[in-house]
């Protein structure tokens, strides 16, 4: 029986996609207890480190609040530029992760599922402004202080290469993360 689940799970069209939204849902229900916050207590403490660790968790929905927490209060006893750096090399590892996760299957899964909404939208993704558009739409979400996921799928649909997209998203989360620290302190 065992076998047989197992079989049917792997052939079945959209298990990568379930995987992803387990996995939001675990971190969403482990945002949501005291061992969280004790946890970002803890990387906190651990320096620079600390600060590169939750620069991962400032990338995604469910950590983007606390980490956000976390960071701007480290900024009112840190250099601004130092902490942005290791935040922002951090938010590379956070991104990359989550782009590996989207191109391992998700993307495949939900592509025709996202062509059957409206074959105007299909139609447009395949003109030459929508495909400079995607990537500079990605780069601001990416900058903002709002989740990457949404600016990481225009990235990755974009087909830059892996090595673009890391020194893009560098850029983008230490930029964004030192204008976010200005506008706090």
């Amino acid at each position: 029986m065992h076998l047989e689940i197992k079989k049917r799970y792997k052939h079945w069209k959209y298990h990568n996609t379930f995987l992803l939204l387990l996995s939001f849902l675990a971190i969403y229900i482990f945002s949501r207890t005291e061992d969280y916050v004790n946890f970002l207590d803890l990387i906190s403490g651990l320096g620079f480190f600390g600060v590169f660790l939750i620069g991962m968790f400032f990338v995604s929905t469910f950590t983007v609040v606390p980490a956000t927490v976390v960071l701007v209060s480290l900024a009112s006893s840190t250099s601004l530029f130092e902490l942005a750096v290791y935040a922002g090399a951090g938010g590379v590892v956070g991104d990359y992760f989550i782009l590996r996760v989207l191109k391992g299957g998700v993307f495949e899964e939900l592509k025709p599922e996202f062509l059957k909404i409206s074959s105007y939208f299909g139609n447009i993704i395949h003109t030459p402004f929508f495909s400079w558009l995607m990537p500079v739409l990605g780069a601001v979400v990416i900058a903002s202080p709002l989740p990457d996921e949404i600016g990481i799928s225009l990235l990755g649909i974009s087909k830059l290469k892996y090595w673009q997209f890391i020194l893009v998203s560098f850029l983008l989360n230490t930029i964004g993360l030192y204008l976010l620290f200005i506008a706090f302190t």
